[in-house]
């Protein structure tokens, strides 16, 4: 797949995040606002690298960003690096994975489908 990054929405996405972490009723300066999200957009960007070289649409970082965000982002998560990194991660290696699992996670990955089923409201 040759698609092109749309790169306004993932900084858009990223400055969300790290809105959604720093809820803070006192306006923040924007300069220590973008200094917060440059480490979560290095990551995204490695990201987006990742699902490229996986044949993958790169504005899937950016949708799994807003997922992130959405799902599990919260003020106690602020500043922490590893945690992004780790959440982005995984759920660029469900998506485009780089390995075929043994037989014996089949079970696992059932789950995941029925999980993912449940999500978009319907199962099967």
């Amino acid at each position: 797949m040759d698609k092109s990054l749309d790169e306004e929405s993932l900084a858009k996405a990223i400055r969300e995040l790290c809105r959604t972490m720093r809820m803070r009723r006192t306006p923040v300066d924007s300069a220590v606002a973008a200094s917060f999200e440059d480490p979560y957009a290095r990551i995204a960007r490695d990201a987006v690298a990742q699902v490229r070289s996986a044949g993958g649409d790169p504005n899937f970082v950016t949708r799994a960003v807003r997922y992130i965000t959405l799902v599990h982002a919260m003020p106690p998560l602020e500043g922490n690096i590893a945690w992004f990194d780790g959440a982005l991660s995984a759920l660029v290696e469900i998506a485009f994975p780089n390995t075929v699992l043994e037989t014996e996670m089949n079970g696992f990955l059932e789950e995941l489908y029925e999980g993912l089923q449940a999500a978009r409201g319907s199962r099967r």
